[in-house]
């Protein structure tokens, strides 16, 4: 979250709030994971629905775009008055879904004025197609995926670190000290409402940016299976990167974001992706590891790049802590260093007292 100067492309000054949402199949797209501005999507017939909800409730006129398999060109559709718009799709592989609500409120963040703020929300997930349904097969790989490729990425992923699909709301205390300003209060995380935030002292955009962090905290632990992936139904493949990186052999997906990742010692240890005019590389510094050697990423950097041009836009370091509870792990603490235009904000959270129920449709 910052604000961003967009003047010389046209778009003006705004405040950005941004939450992204990945699902690893078609009915996984459709569930909620708690973000403050959230993408959904389903099969309507021969079509794809798609639904933009901010704080749940449907947001009309939401500008959104979609990054279709085997189409260069991106769709730009507006939601009706019911948040929601379709579109068809042709082509197997990854469809990409990025939403920009509007909020005409001006204000000051960090200093910085600004006359609005836009909340982009992106999802993707994997998809088949009507056209190729009947052409499809029930092996667990895509037939030009590189098989060294596969296993490498299948090895990293499935030694993450995930929590039971019967880990339900999660509640409790947090400590928050935003760029030196200090507040108290409690959470609730629940998938059907998303976060929720009782604080005192603290700013509205402290409260704003804390909310996506724990959005993103508890909905990136959730598991599947590899062979359903998104990524795992790419056309996988190593790229000519030598193998002696410090950070392992890259792969690349292949898919319509440009993505790759690189796997040291079955751990993800890069990924990179590009989503518009943006790009993107997290880099994982450092690991925990856990319950019979599965990882979980402590220290990782996310950098972002101009997509047209390379040029370095921001960075964001991140060191997580985590802690054991009713035999699982779940994040405890964070802190944020974010460098841009020659400042750095830095904000950190702890949790405390943390209750977790579990859901009675578990698996």
């Amino acid at each position: 979250m910052g604000v961003l100067d967009k003047s010389k492309e046209g778009r003006g000054v705004f405040l950005l709030h941004y939450s992204a949402k990945a699902a690893q199949e078609l009915s996984a797209a459709n569930q909620k994971a708690g973000l403050p501005v959230e993408v959904f999507a389903e099969k309507d017939g021969d079509r794809y629905l798609l639904k933009v909800t901010r704080n749940g409730k449907p947001v009309a006129n939401a500008e959104v775009i979609v990054v279709r398999p085997g189409n260069q060109n991106l769709l730009a559709l507006k939601t009706d008055s019911k948040g929601t718009a379709r579109f068809q799709n042709e082509e197997n592989g990854q469809i990409g879904i990025r939403a920009m609500v509007e909020d005409k409120t001006a204000g000051e963040y960090e200093g910085k004025a600004y006359p609005l703020v836009r909340h982009y929300s992106t999802l993707t997930f994997p998809t088949t197609s009507t056209k190729l349904a009947s052409n499809e097969t029930t092996a667990p790989t895509n037939p030009k995926a590189n098989a060294e490729a596969y296993t490498l990425l299948k090895s990293a992923h499935d030694r993450r670190y995930i929590v039971p699909s019967s880990t339900g709301d999660i509640s409790g205390k947090f400590n928050f000290n935003d760029n030196g300003k200090l507040s108290a209060g409690t959470f609730s995380y629940s998938t059907e409402t998303g976060v929720a935030i009782k604080a005192e002292t603290a700013s509205e955009a402290g409260i704003d940016w804390l909310r996506g962090q724990l959005s993103n905290f508890f909905a990136h632990r959730r598991g599947g299976d590899f062979a359903k992936s998104s990524d795992g139904k790419q056309a996988l493949s190593l790229s000519g990167v030598s193998d002696d990186s410090p950070l392992g052999r890259q792969i690349a997906l292949n898919d319509d974001f440009q993505s790759h990742y690189r796997v040291k010692d079955r751990t993800v240890t890069e990924v990179t992706r590009t989503m518009g005019d943006m790009r993107f590389t997290v880099t994982v510094l450092d690991t925990d590891t856990v319950d019979g050697g599965r990882y979980l990423p402590r220290h990782f950097v996310v950098t972002y790049f101009d997509a047209k041009t390379g040029k370095l836009q921001r960075t964001e370091s991140f060191s997580d802590k985590f802690v054991q509870q009713n035999g699982l792990w779940f994040p405890s603490a964070r802190r944020v260093i974010l460098a841009e235009n020659g400042v750095n904000l830095i904000r950190s959270f702890e949790l405390s007292d943390l209750a977790i129920t579990t859901t009675t449709a578990a698996k």
